[in-house]
């Protein structure tokens, strides 16, 4: 083999350059198994949270609801769905995904807020004829 350097420099350059890259690599696993972990103990927690909705919808407001969508009350089927999609684009928690936890558990909440009002509207206007 080629030495770059007499003795044994070049040899242990590309051991710890070889050992760093497993450190960091070992940082990760374990940094990934932290978050699964930590998903799995919250698991229970978040279905909770899912049914909460259902109790939140009836505190909220026929008006409130059509102000999170920003349609006015007279608004057609079509019109609702529309706004309803572009809410659910602007806000979804994946567009915010790469940033802090904070605004990613807003994103989160905001599209709670925006599928209870769409569901309450739903519900108001007949069931299931604004989809």
């Amino acid at each position: 083999p080629l030495d770059l350097y007499p003795g044994l420099l070049d040899d242990i350059l590309v051991l710890g350059t070889y050992l760093y890259l497993l450190h960091r690599y070992l940082q990760k696993i374990k940094q990934a198994k932290e978050t699964y972990q930590r998903t799995r103990k919250d698991g229970p927690a978040e279905t909770h949270q899912r049914t909460a909705p259902a109790r939140e919808q009836e505190s909220m407001s026929i008006p409130e609801a059509y102000a999170i969508l920003d349609v006015p009350p007279a608004a057609s089927q079509a019109d609702l769905r529309k706004a309803y999609h572009a809410r659910m684009a602007e806000n979804h928690p994946d567009k915010v995904n790469h940033l802090s936890r904070e605004l990613r558990e807003h994103a989160h909440r905001l599209t709670m807020r925006i599928n209870q009002a769409y569901s309450l509207i739903k519900r108001h206007n007949g069931g299931d004829s604004v989809k």
